[in-house]
């Protein structure tokens, strides 16, 4: 998928389509064109400046898109003529089959259209690109969406379509360039946004291929869809101060509707994943079906199967695994907490002889609730992977020998040593802001739009965390390892 000859170019997070929310306003508009601008002039740049070899001769790049690149989830237009699969479909939006992703694609290119050109324009100069696929653009895991991908990249070429989809590739999961580099989005280790099972978010079993459900998922379409006010990009940053103020404020809506739209959804997706929770604890064909893919990856990624059954195994398991973890997941543990304290202290107390045995019995009730709080906190679902992703980074790097690891999903640009392996991530573009600070000798750049390239094999494999700037249409280096 990687040619060892090959420099490698990493973007992450682009979310092409995120901003295609109804209504599609001004601001979505603007916010659309900005990001297809300095995309494409970000690839015009790149395609004519390859880096060169210990030869001088110019070295080919390959373009990973890291997960996350086309908004499949966050993209909210349905067809005007409903139909097919669901009857509920004009009350929460779409359904994640294959079929309505295929639609939502076509629609994507069409309001990208300056960013797919770009991609063609870099592929026809030489250059490949390997899409990843994320938790946004998990519908990349149909074949049939990557065909019509291929195909609406290659309608912009000038010349040899074919050619065009032939440096076109994809991966279900990760890339690994043997003593180079390990690529993942890392939506597996983040509980809020992985699938059932990670290594399958088609189950085969399903009759209408249809990605099986995760909490984000099923979140944004049974509830966000019905309460537009929901911050979908900040929710992660909240704090629970914050929840409290939104709701009370600018939900839009009063707070027992609220709470029925919320009850609706915990329903619905309590029982969708009733069938994967089931279909682990029993379903051996399932299990031997697991174990082959896994078999089959270990030797396309040139690692032993051990080392693949270790790297698999470190995937967090999804917030609808069993009840208790949902629970957990929701904080229900500190409401029963403290209502449970507070009852069992207006009980307890009554009927305790004196202040001491009150003292004592009040004691009690409180230091095993302090206990149990922080049992279940320890238990508790991250909510921010970024200290998690920086954890993972070491073991991968450690079990594949790759020295640096990629990962996206946090919108966090880093380059950091984890143990012996360079833990990396690009940032994101999906919010392009305007040029702050021209980039002179005496002013730094401040645009936010990140990349990196990984070049070298081996000992001498280096990755650079770069910025791109808008003003001067360059590339500065940020970090070096």
């Amino acid at each position: 998928m990687i040619t060892p000859t090959h420099d490698l170019l990493v973007l992450g997070d682009l979310h092409l389509g995120g901003s295609l929310r109804p209504p599609v306003d001004f601001k979505a508009r603007r916010e659309m064109v900005r990001l297809d601008r300095e995309l494409a002039a970000f690839l015009r740049h790149q395609a004519t400046h390859p880096n060169r070899g210990p030869d001088g001769r110019p070295r080919p790049w390959t373009l990973v898109l890291n997960g996350d690149c086309i908004d499949f989830l966050h993209m909210g237009l349905v067809p005007a003529e409903l139909g097919g699969a669901e009857d509920d479909e004009a009350m929460y939006g779409l359904s994640f089959d294959e079929s309505r992703s295929r639609w939502k694609l076509a629609w994507i290119v069409a309001y990208h259209r300056r960013s797919f050109e770009a991609l063609c324009r870099f592929i026809e100069a030489g250059h490949r690109v390997v899409f990843i696929a994320g938790n946004h653009d998990a519908d990349l895991c149909f074949k049939a969406v990557q065909v019509d991908l291929r195909g609406h990249i290659a309608a912009f070429a000038k010349g040899d379509r074919r050619a065009v989809m032939a440096r076109i590739g994809f991966s279900d999961w990760f890339v690994h360039e043997p003593g180079r580099a390990w690529f993942e989005h890392g939506h597996r280790f983040d509980a809020y946004n992985t699938f059932p099972d990670p290594l399958t978010p088609i189950p085969a079993e399903a009759p209408v291929p249809r990605l099986a459900p995760t909490f984000s998922h099923w979140g944004l379409r049974f509830f966000a869809n019905r309460v537009r006010t929901f911050p979908l990009h900040d929710v992660e940053q909240m704090s629970f101060r914050e929840v409290l103020h939104w709701v009370w404020y600018k939900a839009g809506m009063g707070i027992t509707r609220l709470v029925l739209v919320w009850a609706a959804f915990l329903t619905r997706y309590v029982r969708d994943t009733a069938v994967a929770r089931d279909r682990g604890r029993t379903d051996a064909v399932s299990r031997a079906r697991r174990r082959r893919t896994l078999r089959a990856l270990a030797r396309k990624a040139h690692l032993p199967v051990d080392r693949m059954l270790a790297i698999d195994a470190l995937h967090s398991p999804h917030v609808g695994a069993s009840l208790w973890r949902l629970m957990l997941s929701l904080y229900v543990d500190r409401v029963a907490l403290i209502v449970g304290g507070l009852t069992a202290l207006a009980v307890a107390l009554p009927q305790t002889d004196g202040w001491l045995g009150a003292l004592l019995v009040g004691g009690l009730i409180v230091g095993g609730g302090a206990w149990f709080w922080r049992w279940c906190d320890r238990r508790r679902p991250a909510v921010d992977v970024h200290p998690v992703l920086a954890r993972v980074a070491d073991r991968i790097g450690r079990l594949s020998r790759a020295p640096v690891v990629v990962f996206g999903h946090t919108h966090r640009p880093v380059l950091r040593r984890m143990g012996r392996t360079r833990w990396l991530n690009p940032g994101s573009w999906e919010h392009v802001g305007r040029h702050a600070t021209r980039c002179t000798g005496e002013g730094r750049c401040r645009c936010d739009s990140r990349f990196a390239v990984v070049t070298g094999r081996g000992r001498t494999t280096r990755a650079h965390l770069m910025a791109w700037c808008r003003h001067d249409r360059t590339p500065r280096e940020l970090a070096q390892a």
